[in-house]
């Protein structure tokens, strides 16, 4: 055997590759544990606390999910993906306002990103704020109303 497939062979996977993987394979559970681990190792990471609070929404932990998002947003309050995470949290927990706010601030940053804008729309629908809802469907989803 060739000793670059032994080398090769015995590396075990990065913190990355288990998440990915984890993630990937839906071992949501097994996921967070690696986070929290690894936050045990780097506790002032904003990556680390960004998974996690991910994590936690998707497991059905809102509110732990928030105070993760905020956590990790005053080390890195440019987090597009995270005030979205944090957003939908919100919105699952039917604190539409304040997820209204989460999306403003993630669409801020990345105007055009679709996930924040459809949640926004859906959150001011049941706001009953349908002008408003309208407005932003017409100038992000529909451009031909510009």
């Amino acid at each position: 055997m060739n000793q670059d497939n032994v080398t090769e062979k015995s590396k075990s996977p990065t913190y990355e590759e288990q998440l990915r993987d984890l993630y990937n394979s839906k071992r949501f559970e097994e996921a967070l544990q690696l986070v929290i681990d690894e936050k045990q190792k780097q506790p002032k990471t904003s990556k680390i606390l960004a998974a996690k609070a991910t994590l936690l929404g998707i497991l059905g932990r809102y509110k732990e999910s928030i105070d993760t998002a905020n956590e990790s947003l005053k080390l890195n309050f440019n987090d597009f993906e995270l005030l979205n995470t944090k957003g939908v949290s919100l919105y699952c927990l039917e604190k539409y306002d304040e997820a209204i706010d989460a999306f403003d601030a993630c669409l801020t940053i990345k105007p055009n990103f679709l996930i924040a804008i459809q949640k926004k729309i859906s959150a001011l629908t049941i706001l009953r704020k349908y002008p408003e809802a309208a407005k932003v469907y017409r100038k992000v989803i529909c451009p031909i109303y510009r």
